[in-house]
């Protein structure tokens, strides 16, 4: 707020842009969490998460961060459950292309037929592109289980990162916090070259 060149306090309505980019950091098309989920997060810390943030209150990115993986761990055993069950591609159905400005799902039957549509069209899609012989549920499970490996590996630094780079984009989007170590290997491949063992 003092920085930056317009000199934009951390107010409320820019507490409840900074607490949705940090929701979007972890759900961009809406497909984890919940509408209550998010709900809960603007009642705890709509107003206030910039004033928290400038006291050193960083609660909110693990708190957010904890809720995204308990919903990535049930979406991930929900994609399980969808490809055991038998789906044929006759009906005329669509995905939407930009489900970011879709409402967040407010019930379970709602996020699940979420996911049915998703896990279909990636079934679809895998079938038209992929290898011969390749079974594209496969590549599906994979990629959710790579998915949750990720961020599972996040450590505390990682997710004060998100929380971070969250605060930067309130004041420009193309702008991210780099710890230390991030910073390094972003400089490094900036220069394409590295010196030392």
């Amino acid at each position: 707020s003092r920085g930056h060149y317009e000199r934009r306090p951390l107010d409320v309505a820019m507490s409840r842009k900074f607490l949705d980019n940090l929701v979007e950091s972890y759900d961009y098309n809406r497909m984890y969490f919940m509408k209550s989920d998010v709900d809960d997060f603007v009642a705890e810390y709509g107003d206030t998460l910039g004033e928290r943030g400038e006291a050193g209150e960083v609660g909110a990115a693990y708190v957010v961060y904890d809720r995204f993986m308990e919903r990535l761990g049930e979406r991930r055993a929900l994609v399980t459950e969808l490809l055991a069950s038998s789906m044929t591609f006759t009906a005329a159905e669509s995905v939407p292309t930009e489900r970011h400005k879709e409402p967040w799902a407010a019930t379970d039957a709602e996020m699940r037929e979420r996911w049915r549509l998703g896990v279909k069209f990636e079934l679809l899609r895998g079938r038209l592109e992929g290898e011969k012989g390749e079974d594209p549920a496969k590549a599906v499970v994979t990629h959710y289980d790579s998915l949750f490996d990720n961020y599972k590996q996040f450590d505390s630094g990682d997710v004060l990162q998100n929380f971070l780079s969250a605060l930067c984009r309130v004041y420009d989007p193309h702008t991210d916090y780099f710890a230390a170590a991030k910073e390094e290997n972003f400089t490094i491949g900036m220069r394409l070259s590295l010196f030392g063992i």
